[in-house]
């Protein structure tokens, strides 16, 4: 490893609520990284098992919150969770690690991807990514796993908002701003995205959406994908409904970016699905 890159500072962010069977592993996999974390901080969401007492026996910084008994998919409650976490960041770190309780990284996972967006300054988040699943092709980092610039971080305020579509906010800013985003062939171990949604979480998705002003078109096909994703008709109804939810909205810039951006990615697939026929 570089010597430049051994100095990078990376803080990683776990949230977690009853992890006890799997966290073990996951702190292991960032304390064997070949650049490992300069500080891991837990953010033990209520947990009624031993996750908390785990964490700390393996040297993490834990802040224990109260169960609250929110379902834990929940935006605007992770939004807190995060925030939590943020603010006991170390002061002087370089990159943040946001990752889930469940998700195991190879040993070169931190520094190979350090080592890319150290070459590009406009590279200001990045991902692996989780074995076996689709977006294989996809530029927008999955949520546990990516990688931030702290510089990116504190442009644009190193709080989460409490508002749906928290999380897509960050990519949809950064590109707003002119920086760019990607996901680099590293493959990673997690449990299968979705195991643990319920209802309430494709109604959230649908918030979200609608938060961020997604094109109507896009968000539609978006909803009728995750159907077929997930092999349940049910849930394009569920992203429908809360798309006509009453929710609070991103600011205008961003929400125009967003759709305009959309429209181009709409515009390009019908050009090639013409060129095609």
């Amino acid at each position: 490893m570089e010597e430049k890159i051994s100095k990078i500072k990376v803080d990683v962010l776990i949230p977690a609520r009853d992890e006890e069977k799997i966290i073990s592993n996951t702190i292991i996999a960032l304390l064997n990284q070949e650049l490992p974390p300069k500080k891991i901080i837990v953010v033990n969401d209520g947990s009624k098992d031993n996750t908390s007492q785990i964490a700390f026996s393996l040297g993490c910084k834990v802040i224990d919150l109260p169960y609250d008994g929110i379902q834990g998919l929940d935006e605007l409650k992770m939004a807190n969770v995060y925030n939590v976490g943020l603010k006991n960041l170390n002061t002087d770190f370089d990159y943040v690690l946001e990752l889930n309780a469940d998700h195991i990284l190879p040993p070169n996972y931190i520094s190979e991807i350090v080592n890319e967006m150290e070459k590009n300054s406009k590279l200001v988040i990045s991902s692996g990514k989780i074995k076996d699943e689709e977006y294989q092709n996809s530029i927008i980092p999955r949520g546990s796993g990516r990688l931030i610039k702290s510089q990116f971080y504190k442009e644009v305020g190193m709080n989460w908002p409490q508002k749906y579509g928290a999380e897509s906010y960050f990519v949809f800013k950064a590109w707003e701003l002119g920086y760019e985003t990607n996901v680099f062939d590293i493959s990673t171990k997690a449990r299968k995205t979705g195991t643990k949604y319920t209802p309430s979480t494709f109604v959230n998705i649908g918030k979200g959406c609608k938060a961020l002003g997604y094109n109507p078109l896009y968000a539609f096909g978006a909803f009728i994908k995750r159907s077929i994703v997930f092999g349940n008709g049910k849930i394009f109804f569920l992203c429908l409904k809360g798309w006509f939810s009453k929710v609070d909205l991103y600011d205008n810039n961003l929400r125009n970016f967003v759709n305009k951006n959309q429209k181009k990615q709409i515009r390009n697939l019908l050009k090639k699905f013409a060129k095609e026929k």
